[in-house]
């Protein structure tokens, strides 16, 4: 019985050697989209039948992912799907991984919050390659001279 185990593992070894025994092909994993950019507009009162005081809290929700797919939703319930350009998402990515983000959020808000007179905040979420980025627009002034602002806001208007 040990003559046979061990000629059996020496045919295998005989066989791998002569590239007979290849391991089988693994099937890529398709990699789902991530988020890049998330744009959130939440304040302000929106009509509604279903709210006892006629009004409900009103959201605006853009997100663009990696794959350039850009998804609006308002009020919970998407509005709007479309795709980026390449040349839209390649700007962008760049801008994203390229701003200074400590500089971004460096300059406090010091005014009142929109929200206090039934306006809204915009929060703004940046994924980079070194991690996530968040910007308030109620916590720290938003520089909308900065190249990543400018493009991703002609973008949405674009779109939007």
């Amino acid at each position: 019985m040990k003559s046979l185990r061990r000629l059996v593992c020496l045919g295998m070894v005989v066989l791998a050697g002569c590239g007979a025994l290849q391991p089988s092909p693994t099937i890529p994993q398709a990699v789902e989209p991530q988020l890049l950019i998330s744009v959130a507009h939440r304040g302000g009162l929106c009509r509604s039948d279903i709210s006892a005081t006629g009004s409900i809290r009103c959201t605006h929700t853009t997100a663009i992912l990696t794959d350039g797919m850009l998804t609006v939703h308002m009020n919970g319930k998407r509005a709007k799907t479309t795709m980026l350009s390449s040349d839209e998402l390649a700007t962008l990515t760049t801008l994203v991984n390229s701003t200074d983000f400590t500089a971004a959020k460096a300059v406090p808000f010091t005014g009142v919050c929109p929200t206090t007179n039934d306006l809204f905040e915009t929060f703004y979420t940046f994924v980079t390659a070194h991690g996530t980025e968040e910007l308030a627009s109620c916590r720290v002034t938003i520089d909308f001279t900065l190249p990543l602002f400018q493009t991703l806001l002609a973008i949405l208007e674009h779109y939007e």
